[in-house]
């Protein structure tokens, strides 16, 4: 169809961006660290925000391509394998452990042994994206608590809960919808793209987790994600 063509062409013309601005990123960094002599005072302000700019996009270019891999993915393109759920939520905290410390936020762990069967990749995109987002939102000297454990009845259950900003009651129903942010949000995260959490809505539909969110304005908000005890199927 048309629209499919026009998606088509919009996520090559997505995807070619990547090296561009890889390549101002590392030229930036050369500048930045003294590597090509010393930056004129009148000139550093320029370069801040042509850094803060091309972190800006390259993050939004990653975020729509992992958007868009994930919505034209078809199950009988899936690897689903068993996962220890205690070893991949390691990873993605290790993953964005440098967006914490950059925002003076701890991160304390409590992972039991639990597992539940899936795509990995995709799991390692959903919990990353979970903890980063605690991070973006947490406030400084905040802690974040990440946990998961196995109910008797068999289930896997993994929780990720911050000291953050909360989100507004009535801004709850619209927070997985693709490129929304609050006004909060945008405020206090300007490098948000409004993607993350529509990544994790996607993830969670695929493997028909039950996902819950709990949140208190300017207290904080836990997310609660409850695998199906049978995996075996994905929506």
């Amino acid at each position: 169809s048309i629209q499919q063509e026009k998606m088509k062409h919009m996520l090559h013309t997505t995807h070619e961006l990547k090296a561009p601005f890889a390549a101002i990123q590392a030229n930036i960094q050369l500048l930045m660290g003294g590597y090509c002599g010393t930056i004129p005072a009148k000139a550093q302000p320029i370069i801040n925000k042509i850094d803060y700019r091309c972190r800006r996009m390259t993050k939004l270019i990653r975020e729509m391509l992992q958007l868009a891999n994930l919505q034209s993915f078809k199950n009988e393109d899936a690897t689903v394998e068993k996962i220890d759920m205690k070893e991949l939520i390691s990873w993605s905290i290790d993953h964005v452990r440098q967006i914490a410390l950059q925002r003076d936020v701890k991160i304390d762990q409590d992972l039991g042994p639990a597992v539940t069967r899936g795509i990995e990749d995709h799991l390692k995109i959903l919990f990353t994206n979970l903890v980063a987002n605690a991070a973006y939102y947490s406030h400084e000297g905040g802690t974040i608590r990440v946990s998961c454990y196995t109910k008797p009845d068999g289930t896997t259950v993994a929780e990720i809960e911050d000291q953050g900003i909360g989100i507004p009651e009535h801004k709850m129903q619209h927070v997985f919808n693709d490129y929304f942010r609050t006004e909060e949000a945008a405020k206090h995260n300007r490098e948000s793209t409004g993607l993350g959490l529509a990544i994790v809505r996607h993830v969670v539909e695929r493997h028909r987790i039950n996902l819950k969110v709990k949140s208190c304005y300017s207290e904080g908000t836990v997310f609660i994600l409850e695998f199906p005890v049978n995996e075996d199927e994905f929506s």
